[in-house]
């Protein structure tokens, strides 16, 4: 029932996908942001996280809402793939 919920809710928000908002911006602030708010779990499962982000970065036209999201989504799945810990 859980997985079958899952299913129904990811239909439902590409069903109704965002109108992306592009403006410039950083990539490396919205990733380090995330990486801050999910400091906590990401420790509390035994995982090290290591940010390595590039300085020399140019601004680029971002949605940082959109991208935080498919970052989270990644980062969701990589911590569920490693639940004994690791980097």
């Amino acid at each position: 029932m859980d997985r079958l919920l899952e299913v129904v809710e990811e239909y439902l928000q590409f069903a109704r996908l965002p109108q992306v908002r592009l403006q410039e911006g950083n990539a490396n602030e919205v990733i380090a942001d995330l990486l801050f708010f999910l400091k906590e779990e990401v420790e509390a499962r035994n995982i090290l996280l290591v940010e390595n982000l590039d300085p020399r970065l140019l601004p680029v036209q971002i949605d940082p809402k959109t991208l935080r999201q498919a970052l989270l989504n990644i980062i969701k799945n990589s911590l569920e793939a490693m639940p004994e810990g690791g980097n």
